[in-house]
This record gives structure tokens, sequence and C-alpha cells, in this order.
């Protein structure tokens, strides 16, 4: 019961933090955390974002920068859609 607890009071600041980073990012682009950057970076091609400030406990007034990185299209990926 208190695993199933603490997840619940965990997921509005989860919830919180991505539409922060969705806010942060650019229109038509796919924007990723630092930890997603590093389990893909030999997949894709990123460019860093800069370090975005995100609240990460809205409720509890805890912001901190967050790195951001924003995935480039590839040639073979624009031929792919095409």
């Amino acid at each position: 019961m208190a695993m199933t607890r603490s997840v619940h009071n965990n997921a509005p600041d989860a919830l919180a933090f991505v539409h922060q980073v969705e806010s942060a990012g650019a229109a038509g682009k796919i924007t990723v955390s630092e930890a997603i950057y590093h389990r893909t970076k030999d997949l894709f091609d990123f460019e860093p974002r800069g370090g975005v400030e995100v609240d990460l406990m809205s409720l509890r007034g805890i912001s901190s920068a967050v790195a951001l990185y924003v995935a480039l299209e590839t040639d073979s990926q624009t031929e792919s859609l095409a």
C-alpha cells in the first residue's frame, strides 16, 4: 500500500515536469531530457537546447535548471516520410 501511495503522490509533480519540458520545446520539434538523450544518442542526432529552468515540484516551490536536447531531422528520416 505504501508503494502505491508514494507513486500517486509523485504523479502531479511528474506531470507538471513533463508539461514544462513540452512548453520549453520548439513547435514541431522533439525535445528530450538529458536522461533520454543519453539512452538514445547513438540512435539519433541531437542539438543541446541548453539549461531550462523547470519548476521540479510546483507545489513545493523547488526549481532547477534541466538540460534539454532537440532531436535533429536527418536526410534518411525525411526520405522515409515522403
